[in-house]
């Protein structure tokens, strides 16, 4: 009678999933015991007066017990104590527990009345049962009921012993543990079959359990079990639906009838007010919600209206990427499937670039490679994975916060798609001709760099010739890239030309490409002529960083004419990935390159300087290549249009490098096998000028498990995260996890996925493998690489058997023996992998050995944990080696006695398997005091890092000329073996332009002009050679002694090249007769004050002035008016100025005739005074007034 009773009163109801966690796979009772106890309503009973609230009248329901008189268990019941719920007989365990009970729903009872419910008619104070009664009041009742059970057992012992009475079984009255945290829903099926107890038990191969009911007599070894071939109701169990309530509740009542009782109904007006209730609750929560949304609208409009005070959503954690596929639990994708990137964490409403594997912009459904983040930093994005930009294999995938820098990176791998292909460098063209052109001319030219592999190629490249340059000179790239090759004829003699470009990268041998040009002789008496030199610049930046250092060009004019340039425009000349970036950020190229000067003149043989500026902080990671274009106008130009390429390149920053962004682990369910795999961690070169980089690692899930979590790598030093699963008591299935590594700028996710199988037959054999990764490092052309071993275990209970798979991702150098074996149970095995790199080029190779095993049986069952995957990782490299270095010439061009010209650089690299760190030192070959280098030792701590060498001149006072050396840089590793390559050579020219000098057409100009009179002019010519900062400004001064007389123009000027003339003439109007000197003083200076040689310049000036002469006769007269006269010979004539002094004097004639050379004009008196022949004296005056020669001043002499 007790197991129906405990039917009945739902003390095996069947446990409902709950939570989240349940659906997962995870059967959690949350306290909820096999053996709760739930109440069916709100009723009262009372049978034969002992009265149970609370819906607990089902614990009254007295039926017959295999022969027992009711009026003994009756008798028996009524003389229980109300125990506290919290109590329990000490010596034996409680029948129950329920820590939580759920309020139960009044069932629908189709009573006669929907508003009554039983009750025994003759209850004595029955304590109400309202609609408020709290949970915890169900739980002290059901205590209470479970303490009255485990009493009643006891009692039940203790009734006089009835042989033909059947005790209860001790398996089915045993107290219940809970088993919540074992319960799993892969290994708890519900039964489907009838079946005991005791065979249920038997087929887990569990022992029977043990009897807790000691007093309680066993005689049912030889009697047959009711329960057999029947459903036993503590094995199936579960909540009664509302139907089965309604009849559960009819037979109670005509149960109750039958046996004599007296059933009335109560009216349950508090469920009327409960309603009421719930219905103003109801209400009340309407109307709160309406003001809710009144207030959510009012919120929404002040934040639109306020947008510049949004407050970004705050971010946890760093910035993750991690992909989904569909259809697939792990990054595992095929040809036509779409790939899902989710994005957490980033800066909020910010732009992340999206690309994959070097720089490959992954374009969206609107063509660009950007997503915008949400106010949580959270975007998913979709892709579809295709042949055009997606090769078979492993790719990384990256996600660059555009405003923090941040960098997310997760790996995805195109799976079922053929073998992938190891990387190759390939260039469009073995040979370039550049044709014929006319001194001072460029020619550029591009070069396709592609890749038919799948991995990475770095490379380097550098020329044999001055002549020949290109930009950029080293990068990485996934599938091509597009370099500028460029030659410069300048002022190289006429004749043909030839060069060649060696490119060195991490994944072959060197490859040349010839170059070949002509250099035709500049026509003479040439008109403008353009030039411009170099013809490619290179500028390198970190992402992030500040801004490189600027560059200059030089525009250069070698013909006879001015020359007047300008800067059209600047055009993208190659078609880099980088052009999608540009256009969806909307950054013309103006933007990230600046010039000083966009257009100007230029003298015969001057030039201009131009100052070129590049702005990388705005652009993320990748090389940007693009084209002045000048031009100058005049119809009789050469060279009229001339081109320049400028190539940035931004290197990523400081990251960090995993050996892997897959894991796989395979495990069978409630096994304790742990396997282990190694995770390298690495830094990227961008680290070269961090000492060590701090790294953390975490992972999602509580089974997978990282040892250790934090650590510090360097690009020479790695560090190893071992990682493992724990099972555990996790079900069958498949679980995806993720391990995530941070440092302060980069995240990289590690995608694992779990693969936990049945367990298997007790009998069957149980697969594990460990490592499940290796990885191998080779010399190119070494056959014989070290072997690793993989340990094969057997954990099961039988024989396994097992094979090898070797599959190469790419050539045959995978092997693995023995290739199967057989392993007995507990015992282990071993498997040696081995690769042979003799035949293969150096790059990443990618492999997989899969193991298989079964058991030995003729059907050859597959056993638990097969197949396990050992993914083989090899890299090949090529011998240690210097490589060449950037540029294998340096050409300077300074003037003498200017300013230093701008250093240059170039870069160095050393490949291959060398014992980092590799030390090289650098030398100048012959005596040149005039070359400087910025060090003359160093080292590269990692495989194609570049080692930066820059080189300056000092011009000092170095006279005009071409000056010539040689640096050569050896190196060799650290256990002392010298680097093949070494040393490497490069050349460093440099010529010195005469500098700026001022000439005059001469030192001297004499001028002879008479007094009273203005000298005819005469110029004088000024001009400036050699290489002068046109305009050269220049002045004229005189002396202060000549500033009366001496008169010039203009007295200053510039000159663009074509030279001035300074026009001198002497003003005599002022001056005596006689000899007179002066000097000019010219002085210049070129554009910003710079130094112009010879200046100044002083002209001597010489003046001669000659004086007028007066003339005349004396005549010896008798009386006045003189009548009759006779010449007057031998008289004196004087030449007295208005002062009184006699200036000049002169002697007559014998004719009487006088003359008086070099008189200055101005008023005079001439006074004649001699003696005739006879005796007689004679004397004269006469005012002259001279204004010029005057022949006619005669004087009448009187005697006297």
């Amino acid at each position: 009678m007790l197991d129906r009773f405990l039917n009945r009163s739902g003390a095996g109801m069947q446990i409902e999933e709950q939570d989240e966690h349940s659906l997962n796979g995870h059967r959690e009772l949350r306290g909820r015991q096999d053996a709760s106890v739930f109440p069916y309503g709100s009723q009262e009973l009372d049978v034969d007066g002992q009265h149970m609230s609370g819906g607990w009248e089902k614990w009254g329901r007295w039926e017959e017990w295999d022969g027992a008189k009711s009026n003994d268990v009756q008798d028996i019941y009524k003389s229980l104590p109300v125990t506290p719920a919290s109590s329990h007989m000490p010596d034996m365990p409680p029948l129950f527990s329920l820590p939580t009970l759920l309020t139960p729903q009044v069932p629908d009872i189709p009573h006669k009345n929907k508003e009554e419910a039983v009750s025994p008619e003759h209850v004595d104070n029955p304590p109400p049962q309202t609609a408020s009664m709290t949970h915890n009041g169900y739980v002290d009742m059901v205590e209470q009921a479970i303490d009255r059970l485990n009493d009643a057992a006891r009692r039940i012992a203790a009734v006089e012993q009835n042989k033909d009475r059947r005790s209860p079984k001790a398996s089915r009255l045993a107290p219940l543990h809970d088993i919540s945290g074992e319960i799993q829903r892969q290994s708890t099926p519900m039964p489907n079959t009838p079946s005991t107890p005791e065979a249920s038990f038997s087929s887990s191969g569990e022992s029977p359990m043990p009897d807790l009911w000691p007093w309680i007599p066993d005689t049912e070894e030889n009697e047959q079990d009711i329960w057999a071939n029947h459903t036993d109701p503590l094995v199936r169990r579960r909540f009664p639906d509302r139907h089965e309530t309604a009849r559960i509740e009819q037979e109670d009542v005509r149960r109750a009838r039958a046996e004599g009782f007296r059933v009335s109904f109560l009216r349950r007006k508090h469920v009327k007010i409960q309603g009421k209730r719930l219905r103003l609750l109801f209400g009340c929560l309407a109307v709160m919600a309406i003001c809710a949304l009144l207030i959510d609208a009012a919120l929404v409009s002040l934040t639109f209206s306020h947008s510049h005070r949004t407050t970004p959503a705050v971010v946890n954690g760093p910035p993750t990427l991690t992909l989904s596929v569909e259809g697939a639990s792990d990054n595992k994708v095929r040809y036509g499937q779409n790939i899902t990137l989710h994005l957490r964490h980033f800066t909020p409403l910010s732009k992340v670039y999206l690309t994959h594997d070097v720089e490959q912009p992954i374009l969206l459904g609107n063509s660009s490679p950007f997503v915008t983040v949400s106010r949580t930093g959270a975007a998913n994005v979709t892709t579809a994975v295709d042949t055009v930009n997606w090769n078979p294999g492993f790719h990384s995938i990256d996600a660059e916060d555009y405003t923090t820098r941040y960098t997310a990176n997760a790996t995805l791998e195109i799976v079922d798609s053929g073998p992938t292909h190891p990387s190759h460098l390939i260039i469009n063209t073995q040979t370039l001709d550049f044709q014929s052109g006319i001194q001072g001319s460029n020619t550029i030219e591009p070069l396709t760099l592609s890749n038919d592999g799948n991995a990475a190629i770095s490379w380097a490249a550098s020329s044999d010739a001055s002549w020949l340059v290109l930009t950029p000179n080293q990068g990485i790239f996934s599938k091509t890239e597009t370099i500028e090759v460029g030659v410069q004829r300048g002022t190289l003699a006429p004749g043909d030309y030839t060069g060649k470009i060696t490119f060195s990268s991490n994944v072959g041998s060197p490859i040349v490409v010839a170059v070949t040009m002509s250099v035709s002789l500049l026509p003479p008496n040439a008109g403008p002529v353009l030039m411009v030199t170099p013809a490619v610049l290179s500028f390198t930046a970190q992402d992030g960083d500040t801004n490189p250092g600027g560059q200059e060009l030089v525009v250069s004019n070698p013909g006879t004419q001015q020359l007047s340039w300008s800067l059209t425009n600047n055009v993208l000349s190659a078609a880099t990935d980088q052009n999608s970036f540009l256009t969806a950020t909307d950054t013309p190229t103006a933007s990230w390159l600046n010039v000083s000067q966009t257009s100007g003149t230029v003298d015969p043989k001057a030039t201009n300087i131009i100052h070129i500026n590049v702005q990388s902080q705005n652009l993320l990671p990748g090389a940007y290549i693009d084209t002045l274009l000048f031009t100058a106008g005049g119809s009789s130009t050469l060279n009229k249009t001339e081109s320049v390429s400028i190539s940035l390149t931004v290197t990523p920053q400081c990251g960090l490098t995993l050996s892997t962004g897959i894991m796989s682990f395979t495990s069978v369910a409630n096994s304790t096998n742990s396997t282990v795999q190694p995770l390298n961690v690495g830094a990227t070169s961008g680290c070269s000028m961090v000492k060590m980089v701090n790294w953390q690692a975490s992972s999602s899930a509580s089974w997978l498990q990282i040892t250790p979590a934090s650590g510090q790598v360097s690009p020479a030093k790695s560090s190893v995260i071992s990682v493992s699963v724990n099972t555990g008591s996790m079900a069958a299935g498949s679980y995806p996890g993720t391990i995530t590594v941070t440092n302060g700028t980069s995240t990289q996710s590690v995608q694992v996925t779990l693969l936990v199988q049945s367990p298997p037959p007790p009998t069957a054999p149980i697969m594990s493998a460990s490592p499940l990764s290796l990885s191998f490092t080779a010399i190119q052309g070494q056959s014989n690489v070290s072997q690793q071993t993989v340990v094969i275990s057997n954990t099961g209970q039988s024989a396994l058997k097992w094979n090898e798979q070797a599959q190469e991702l790419g050539g045959g150098w995978l092997g693995a023996s023995p290739t199967g074996n057989v392993i007995n149970p507990g015992q282990t095995g071993q498997m040696v992998v081995t690769v042979n790199a003799s035949s293969l080029t150096p790059g990443n190779y990618t492999g997989q050995v899969i193991l298989s095993g079964t058991d030995t049986s003729p059907a050859l069952h597959i056993a638990s944990g097969s197949p396990q995957t050992i993914m083989v990782q090899l890299t090949v490299l090529p011998p240690c080696g210097l490589q060449a270095p950037s540029s294998a010439a340096l050409a300077f061009t300074a003037t003498q006695g200017g300013s230093n010209p701008a250093p240059q650089s170039v870069t160095f690299t050393a490949q291959g398997s060398c014992s980092w760190p590799v030390n090289w030192q650098a030398h100048i070959t012959s005596h040149a005091n005039w070359l400087m280098l910025s060090a003359l030792s160093g080292s590269i701590s990692a495989s194609g890092q570049a080692a930066p060498l820059t080189a300056s001149v000092n011009v000092g006072s170095l006279p005009p000329g071409t000056y010539t050396t040689q640096v050569s840089i050896a190196a060799s590793d650290s256990a002392s073996i010298q680097a093949q390559g070494s040393p490497q050579v490069f050349s460093v020219t440099l010529t010195i332009q005469p500098a700026c000098q001022l000439q005059a057409s001469g030192n001297t100009l004499n001028f002879s002009t008479p007094t009273g009179q203005v000298s005819a002019t005469q110029d004088i010519t000024i001009q400036e050679s050699g290489n002068c900062a046109r305009p050269v400004s220049w002045t004229a001064t005189g002396n202060s002694g000549s500033s009366s007389w001496l008169i010039f123009s203009p007295p200053g000027g510039s000159d663009n090249g074509a030279g001035a003339t300074i026009s001198v003439s002497v003003n005599a109007n002022t001056l005596a007769p006689g000899s007179y000197s002066g000097t000019i003083t010219i002085s210049a200076s070129g554009t910003g004050s710079s130094y112009v040689q010879g200046s100044p310049i002083t002209v001597a000036i010489n003046a001669t002035v000659a004086g007028v002469s007066v003339s005349g006769t004396v005549n010896a007269c008798t009386a006045s008016p003189c009548t009759s006269s006779v010449p007057l010979a031998g008289a004196t004539v004087s030449l007295v100025n208005a002062s009184g002094a006699t200036i000049a004097s002169a002697t007559t004639g014998a004719t009487g005739t006088y003359s008086i050379p070099n008189v200055a004009l101005g008023s005079y008196t001439v006074s004649v005074s001699g003696t005739n022949t006879s005796g007689t004296h004679y004397t004269g005056t006469v005012t002259a007034n001279v204004t010029g020669n005057m022949p006619n001043i005669n004087v009448n002499a009187l005697p006297g």
